[in-house]
């Protein structure tokens, strides 16, 4: 007869069993080759503008081997992560042919990496660097104290930095070569090319719903009577960049205050982002200095006025007809659904969308 004490046997072996499917060493995670780009498109299906007046954005050194891009990445459930190889493969091709002599690291709970994520990786040649500890933090807060600590060993390797977003952003031309190393900037989430209003353009803290809930729960008191009543532009995580000496200045008062204002926090999504825009509105990054990125060529938040033609990938800004250098979030309809048309990709890229 099947007893009760059998069945919770079972049910843990089978629980213990799933685990060790999911927990494995990412050398013996990678595939046998298969189709993993999607429907999205490659770096060389796109049309880009850079010419005359869009290339004067690139005014500092060419990408090379002492610039470093950092991802973080964990293991989210097998439906998410088909969601995430929707644009990986594409997103990741655009880095490695827009910024080849960049070093691009990252950051993966040891044990816990996808196989076909890890194998994407591998076949960009990015450095996989597995991690123990920071139990409890979320990876999205956790990738900021692992690039602290990696950059404080290799400091003097690195003179350019960029943190990004996995898999939601695109790189379409040398992004190194828009800033220099005495430099930093975060980006306001704004959608307009050349934004000027910031009222309409951009997400403020409290007029947004996921923003404002994230305030209502991280904070209380007077920081959130004052953040409410003032109401700012929501500054966006996902993408940093500078020099490695400003990059370290801003790690070290970021995360300083991660841990101190409530550290019970660091295992939720959005917390790191809400410490973010509260440290830069109460001027404590004012020693760095840092600059505010709203939607520019350089770089843009869910860019609502770039412009891609329906059956092609020509990506342009509507204002100018300049091409972005990188974006993040905003991808066309088209990509997902497969109506890329390749043959028509010799078309004049200044013909007007």
């Amino acid at each position: 007869m099947f007893k009760k004490n059998d069945f919770f046997f079972y049910f843990n072996l089978f629980l213990i069993f799933k685990y060790l499917i999911l927990c494995f060493n990412y050398d013996d995670a990678i595939l046998p080759p298969e189709n993993t780009t999607g429907s999205y498109p490659k770096f060389s299906d796109f049309q880009l503008n850079y010419e005359n007046k869009c290339g004067e954005v690139f005014k500092y050194k060419k990408n090379n081997e002492r610039d470093i891009v950092f991802f973080g990445y964990k293991y989210r459930g097998r439906y998410r992560e088909n969601d995430l190889l929707t644009t990986i493969y594409s997103s990741l091709d655009s880095f490695k042919h827009s910024i080849p002599n960049a070093k691009i690291v990252c950051f993966i709970p040891k044990n816990q990496i996808y196989r076909k994520v890890a194998k994407i990786l591998k076949e960009f040649n990015i450095t996989i660097i597995p991690f123990e500890g920071y139990y409890g933090i979320h990876i999205v807060t956790s990738r900021f104290f692992l690039i602290q600590k990696y950059l404080n060993e290799n400091k003097n390797k690195y003179d350019r930095i960029l943190l990004s977003d996995l898999g939601d952003v695109y790189v379409l031309n040398d992004i190194f070569s828009t800033f220099s190393e005495d430099e930093l900037f975060l980006n306001k989430e704004c959608f307009y090319y050349l934004t000027k209003n910031d009222t309409s353009d951009c997400i403020h803290m409290v007029s947004f719903n996921t923003t404002r809930r994230w305030l209502n729960k991280f904070f209380d008191g007077e920081i959130l009577k004052n953040l409410t009543e003032r109401n700012p532009v929501n500054l966006n995580a996902g993408i940093i960049m500078g020099g490695t000496e400003k990059i370290l200045k801003f790690l070290n008062i970021f995360l300083t205050n991660l841990e101190n204002i409530n550290k019970r926090y660091l295992r939720k999504f959005g917390y790191d982002q809400t410490i973010l825009n509260y440290l830069y509105y109460y001027n404590y990054f004012d020693s760095i200095p840092l600059k505010l990125e709203t939607c520019s060529q350089r770089t843009c938040f869910r860019a609502r006025s770039l412009r891609f033609n329906k059956n092609t990938t020509k990506i342009i800004f509507e204002e100018d007809k300049c091409s972005p250098v990188l974006f993040h979030k905003f991808f066309p309809e088209s990509w997902r659904k497969n109506e890329i048309n390749n043959n028509n990709n010799n078309q004049n890229i200044n013909q007007d969308l």
